[in-house]
């Protein structure tokens, strides 16, 4: 219907997974491949756009899983499809891959401390090593081969993934059986076993895995390689298994294997072929010679190597490319480990690289206006009022515009966000959608205004005694609201039954901190100073934390082992278990806390304060004391300031 009536654009609910019940991957996949079926059916159609609007988080991971499967290679990838997976191959971290699980190799302990594994380790936190330990504590040691999963998404391997194609296979098996769609893994094996045998290994076990095992969920392998110059070593396998359908992937039927080589920025143009003859070897090769030196002579190359390269749209590309090649000039873009343009012809390039530049310029000041936005962000943050009653950041540049005409005192502005055109009446701090007429409320938050107060915080109610605001204001959350899910989501792995969850306004407390962190962070400018971190308490202290702050008068009464200060761990199971005594009612509670740990040394009882930093100056002390300064999840701070309660939960 879209397509008669001549509409550019279109959007669609995800169908079916509501009273039709289909399961999301199948929806998914059933409504890329009609968009696919439509836009090959249909090149000329006036419909350009498509969107598929999705609600619920578990739908969104389905629609990005399935779209990740269907997304062609990046820059400085090769990528092949076996039977009905796709096989990426490609340069890069494999901890920033957005894919449903990474493999990992490691030893039967399940020690994270080499190789890939520490990598992980380090990126996802210390409560990831504290999970595998569990896993070995609970089961025991992995035999040679086994493999083991962990609730972050991460399979481990007890082998050597390059040596051998069982391991692999094996991973792969598991991935598969948990109704994983995509992973990634390293090129493993490659410090014992050479590259190229690591590489056959690698793709022997991933085909085998799709002969003998028919994947029924798994339909995504990406090979991350951090080393670029074993790129090649993969990438050559890959080409030879494509040119010759013999040995272990021939026998996938005749889907085997489809090659996509990485992504080119620029079109292929015409070239010429000649043929020389002559009397003898001598003469063609002085006709070859003169021809080369006539091609040099003529030719002209310019490279511009800039940053915004990197912003460039493949539309943009597309234009630049076409322009070039209406004036007979070769335009090549490129967007992988280095962002830079190269411009060859024979003729007159100027008119070329000004086009160029002239593309470039733009992104450049775009990028210099979002900086500038960023740069606001910290200082001015206008907010929307959500339908849950909470608020709601405004991007940085749309930030930047209603900042903007409020400092010109105009009384009103209008922007477009999402293909909605809004204004804003600054009088009356409403904000208010131009196509349908709902009103929401805005507000102004000046980070450098006096108070300096979160800007995600209530109003602070007036104490009716007074007159004045409260001294300490317990939120509630909504279950299930962004706040809430964000908070929760740091308890995992513990499992705790969460009856209430509250957000600590107390804005005296949170300005000692605020004073306490400025100095500790002028102390240690390229330190992490401030981590969360968890505090357990019985009820009849929580009243007191939450208006008076954590009190070092009261270390002694649970644990002085490395210091008379107060007590925060890492892990919410460790405070939730030892120190959250229940009241009559069976209710536990738990702090969320903000603190400060600077610089720490390991602690032990005899500790009042921390010892002096190495250089002498009796002043200059550490900031904390913990258990383990290598793996640290106890933490001992000595200033009552150090330490902000910032979410009380209760639990049972």
């Amino acid at each position: 219907m879209a397509h008669k009536n001549g509409l550019p654009s279109i959007a669609f609910p995800a169908l079916g997974t509501g009273n039709l019940g289909y399961p999301r991957s199948v929806a998914a996949s059933a409504m890329f491949d009609e968009v696919v079926s439509f836009s090959q059916a249909n090149p000329s159609t006036s419909l350009k756009h498509v969107s598929i609007v999705v609600y619920d988080q578990p739908t969104v991971q389905a629609f990005q899983a399935e779209l990740r499967t269907r997304q062609g290679p990046q820059p400085n990838q090769q990528q092949m499809t076996i039977g009905n997976v796709t096989l990426q191959v490609q340069q890069g971290d494999i901890t920033t891959e957005s894919v449903d699980a990474i493999i990992v190799p490691t030893n039967n302990k399940l020690r994270l401390d080499a190789g890939v594994a520490q990598v992980v380790s380090r990126k996802a936190g210390g409560s990831l090593q504290a999970e595998c330990l569990a896993v070995v504590q609970q089961y025991g040691e992995l035999q040679n081969g086994a493999v083991a999963t962990t609730g972050m998404s991460i399979i481990y391997s007890c082998a050597c993934l390059g040596a051998s194609k069982d391991p692999l296979k094996h991973c792969l098996q598991t991935a598969d059986q948990k109704k994983l769609k995509s992973v990634a893994l390293p090129a493993i094996g490659t410090g014992k076993v050479v590259p190229d045998q690591s590489a056959k290994g690698m793709l022997d076990g991933i085909a085998e895995f799709v002969q003998q095992c028919n994947p029924q969920n798994l339909a995504l392998v990406r090979i991350t390689i951090f080393q670029p110059q074993m790129l090649q070593t993969f990438h050559t396998e890959m080409d030879n298994r494509a040119k010759s359908l013999s040995g272990k992937l021939t026998g996938l039927g005749s889907r085997v294997i489809e090659k996509v080589k990485s992504n080119e920025s620029s079109e292929r143009t015409g070239y010429l072929q000649l043929n020389f003859f002559g009397a003898d070897q001598r003469s063609i090769d002085s006709a070859k010679r003169k021809v080369e030196g006539l091609v040099e002579e003529k030719s002209k190359n310019e490279v511009i190597e800039n940053a915004a390269v990197a912003q460039l749209t493949q539309e943009e590309i597309k234009l630049l490319v076409a322009y070039g090649r209406q004036r007979n000039v070769h335009v090549t873009v490129e967007q992988g480990a280095c962002h830079r343009i190269c411009i060859q012809g024979t003729s007159d390039m100027t008119s070329v690289i000004s086009k160029v530049w002239e593309v470039l310029n733009i992104k450049i000041e775009e990028g210099r206006k979002f900086e500038s936005a960023l740069f606001l962000q910290k200082d001015v943050q206008w907010h929307y009022e959500k339908p849950d009653g909470s608020y709601q950041e405004f991007e940085p540049l749309v930030n930047a515009e209603i900042e903007e005409a409020f400092q010109a005192k105009r009384p009103k502005v209008q922007y477009e966000e999402e293909g909605e055109k809004y204004e804003i009446d600054f009088q009356s701090k409403q904000e208010r959608n131009l196509s349908t007429g709902a009103v929401t409320k805005v507000r102004r938050d000046d980070m450098r205004a006096d108070t300096g107060l979160p800007a995600g915080w209530d109003p602070q109610p007036t104490d009716p005694r007074t007159g004045t605001p409260q001294l300490c204001h317990l939120v509630t959350l909504v279950p299930n609201s962004a706040e809430y899910n964000t908070v929760a989501s740091k308890l995992l792995p513990t499992m705790l039954n969460i009856q209430k969850m509250e957000r600590v306004q107390n804005p005296t407390l949170w300005k000692q901190y605020c004073v306490q962190k400025e100095k500790i962070c002028q102390k240690n400018p390229s330190r992490q100073n401030e981590q969360e971190l968890w505090h357990g308490s019985p009820a009849e202290s929580c009243v007191k934390i939450s208006h008076h702050g954590f009190n070092r008068s009261y270390a002694g009464m649970n644990a002085t082992m490395f210091g008379k200060g107060t007590y925060f761990a890492r892990d919410a199971s460790y405070s939730a278990r030892g120190y959250a005594r229940p009241d009559a009612n069976g209710l536990k509670r738990l702090f969320l806390a903000k603190v400060l740990t600077g610089e720490y040394i390991k602690g032990n009882s005899s500790m009042i304060v921390p010892p002096t930093r190495p250089g002498g100056n009796p002043l200059d002390t550490y900031d904390s004391t913990v258990d383990n300064v290598n793996n640290p999840c106890i933490f001992c701070v000595y200033h009552d300031a150090q330490a902000y309660p910032e979410y009380l939960l209760t639990f049972i």
